[in-house]
């Protein structure tokens, strides 16, 4: 008695300290999601401004390297004279690139893509490169692309690693190449002006350029490849030939972000804040080809050349925002849950006995309801079952097991249909007996299991080579029936016939085997009242015959000349 008086008063207990606890929980709920949704907003905006300064970080290093190409090109044309390049031009190379650090080659090719000047940085120092150490770069893209264009133009490379002798240089040197024709004084096109710029230095400004010490910052190519990762054996899938690419993580997220500008993400696995840039698009400070024959194209590359930076919220990272809001509130609502628990306990002490009768009332319902339940749902699954084994029975009496077209009988059925249509609108039918020749090679050859699969292909160009309108069906084995519902003359089966000899010949592959087979087809058209379904059918079956006698994979009309149709 003790025992069940004391589960009496906890139940009791219960009651009222729901009656009491869920307006409190509405309450801090709605507190709670405010001040989470103030502090994921937060940390959202926080996000959409580091990636909008990376984006700006981009323009701003890019316009720069442009800026020095253009700078450089300008001073190039200077140093013409007569045709040639001062060689006092490679002081100012060595000047300029040991100023600004960031570049690994700055060189001049002529119009036939000869290095007529270089310098290099190698580590730290800029050096001249000899003349009988200069190379023919008349093959490379970006020779090809820099000395098409008109002057004012400027050619940036896809960012990707650095290659020497064929292999990737170590430590890796990610590098964008930058340039630009060079022009005489005279306004004649010289040659081209390439930079080899550094691009490390890019990446490390966008690390800089945000304002959270944990870097989540990713920059993706247009394939998204990763350019930049906190995980750097992601980043520069394409150089080593493997799938690390953002859509193998996030596809969902890849198909949104490809499709938009910028916007934010939220999904099970963290929230995405993305951006596009277009590097050179946005860099470039002016244009100077308006005259330009190839301006259109130039355009076009410029502007479809893009990248996507994008900033990743971990789901981990926003559960434990959750759990320092509710550590918070729980200094608030710990004492008030103490305080309604023992207003609870005197209120129960009020309500047990009347409780008592009234649960086992609700016991009893409860149980009753369940068997009812139970029993409802045992009727309804076997009704389930009767239903799909009906619908089961109805398909297999008038389909194909192996190839799902209709049989012998579904397909006679059809054909009394027809032949009833034919009859009253005076129109005419063509009915296609169809034998499968060389199958029994495929069989015996390759086995039953690749016969079966070459019989479902047989079926499916069956089906898409005659109309929608028209009825295809299987007799059995390698037999084939194909029923023209209304054609206007013998000319529409013949047509009908050469497409489904020339669909059947094409070869089957099934894993690594090919087959090939043919197949000898017998027409016979229905224009006589008095004409039974068997006999229809006995007229296509024989011409079907004579003509596999004759030489097979053709086709013969019943009753006709004895004249054999040409193969397609």
């Amino acid at each position: 008695m003790d025992s069940m008086r004391a589960t009496s008063l906890t139940k009791e207990i219960s009651k009222v300290i729901i009656v009491w606890l869920i307006p409190l929980c509405v309450l801090f709920g709605y507190v709670f999601s405010l001040e989470y949704n103030k502090a994921l907003d937060r940390l959202t905006d926080n996000e959409t401004n580091n990636v909008i300064l990376v984006r700006g970080t981009i323009k701003d290093v890019l316009t720069e390297r442009i800026a020095d190409t253009l700078t450089l090109s300008d001073l190039v044309t200077l140093h013409i004279k007569n045709g040639q390049i001062n060689g006092h031009i490679n002081d100012e190379f060595v000047a300029f690139s040991g100023n600004i650090g960031v570049y690994d080659q700055i060189r001049i090719l002529d119009v036939s893509g000869q290095e007529t000047n270089r310098v290099n940085q190698e580590n730290y120092h800029i050096i001249q490169v000899p003349f009988n150490k200069l190379q023919n770069k008349k093959h490379r893209y970006y020779f090809k692309e820099t000395v098409s264009l008109d002057r004012g133009e400027v050619f940036i490379s896809p960012l990707d690693l650095n290659i020497e002798n064929g292999a990737i240089e170590q430590p890796i040197k990610p590098m964008i190449r930058i340039g630009t024709p060079i022009y005489s004084q005279t306004g004649e096109k010289v040659g081209a002006l390439l930079l080899n710029y550094l691009s490390q230095n890019l990446l490390d400004k966008i690390s800089h350029s945000t304002s959270r010490q944990t870097q989540t910052i990713s920059l993706l190519n247009g394939q998204g490849y990763w350019l930049k990762h906190p995980n750097r054996e992601r980043t520069w899938g394409f150089m080593y030939n493997n799938d690390e690419r953002f859509q193998k993580y996030h596809p969902t997220v890849w198909s949104q972000i490809t499709t938009q500008e910028e916007g934010q993400i939220t999904t099970a696995d963290g929230v995405f804040t993305f951006a596009s840039t277009y590097p050179i698009h946005e860099s470039l400070p002016f244009h100077r080809h308006e005259n330009s024959s190839n301006h259109n194209n130039h355009d076009l590359s410029i502007k479809g050349y893009v990248w996507k930076i994008v900033s990743f919220i971990p789901d981990e990272q926003l559960t434990t925002l959750q759990q320092n809001i509710v550590i918070r509130f729980s200094y608030v609502t710990l004492p008030l849950l103490l305080i309604l628990m023992l207003v609870s306990w005197r209120l129960a002490l009020y309500r047990i006995k009347n409780e008592k009768n009234k649960q086992a009332l609700i016991e009893s319902y409860q149980l009753l309801e369940r068997r009812v339940d139970e029993r409802t749902q045992a009727l309804q699954h076997e009704v389930e079952i009767r239903t799909k084994a009906e619908e089961r029975m109805r398909h297999m009496a008038s389909y194909d097991a192996l190839t799902a077209i209709p049989n012998r009988a579904l397909f006679d059925d059809r054909l009394l249909t027809v032949m009833a249509m034919n009859k009253r609108h005076k129109s005419r039918s063509a009915l296609l007996f169809i034998d499968l020749d060389d199958f029994k090679e495929v069989n015996d050859g390759f086995g039953h299991e690749t016969g079966d699969v070459v019989l479902k292909q047989v079926s499916n160009r069956l089906i898409h080579t005659v109309r929608d309108s028209d009825s295809v069906g299987r007799y059995g084995g390698d037999e084939f029936v194909v029923l023209l519902h209304e054609i206007k003359s013998e000319a529409d089966a013949i047509f009908v016939a050469k497409q489904i000899i020339q669909a059947i010949s094409k070869e089957y592959r099934v894993d690594s085997i090919t087959a090939h087979i043919g197949c000898s087809i017998g027409i016979a058209i229905y224009q006589d009242d008095d004409l039974t379904a068997q006999e229809y059918i006995n007229q296509a079956d024989e011409a079907m015959y004579e003509i596999k006698k004759s030489g097979k994979n053709h086709y013969k009309i019943a009753s006709t000349l004895p004249d054999i149709g040409n193969p397609c």
